[in-house]
């Protein structure tokens, strides 16, 4: 008693063959997909993620910069320009930052930098691009 079923012809068994490798090439494709979909995810969740944080550590720093220019120089710098580019200061020790794109938040925003009398406001717009709103970040 024989219970192997009988071979298959050759033209099906072909068939068969080609089904499954279209079949494994849409598997890897579907695959392939899935993951350049969640790669993307994870970049924007980066940007609202890390972004603020990122902004939450270069104000300190600038803050640091425009008080060592105030050490300096005595007063506060007319602008965050200042501290890269020496004025008429005659105890100007700059740069005081590393280059211009310090003055720029993660969102290519210009900070927004601001004398007060005897004190200074640092702001950056946040991720709507514009100031005195609830995202912003400052000193």
């Amino acid at each position: 008693m024989n219970i192997n079923p009988p071979p298959l012809p050759r033209a099906r068994n072909k068939r068969f063959k080609k089904a499954l490798l279209w079949i494994g090439i849409l598997f890897i494709l579907v695959v392939f997909l899935f993951l350049i979909m969640l790669l993307r995810a994870k970049t924007s969740l980066s940007t609202s993620y890390y972004f603020p944080t990122q902004t939450k550590v270069i104000v300190p720093a600038l803050m640091t910069a425009i008080d060592m220019y105030e050490v300096d120089n005595g007063h506060f710098p007319p602008s965050l320009n200042a501290l890269w580019f020496r004025g008429s200061e005659t105890n100007w020790n700059g740069p005081y930052v590393r280059s211009t794109n310090s003055f720029l938040d993660p969102w290519t925003n210009q900070f927004r930098y601001q004398v007060k009398g005897d004190m200074y406001e640092l702001r950056s717009a946040g991720a709507d691009r514009v100031f005195f709103t609830k995202d912003d970040i400052s000193n």
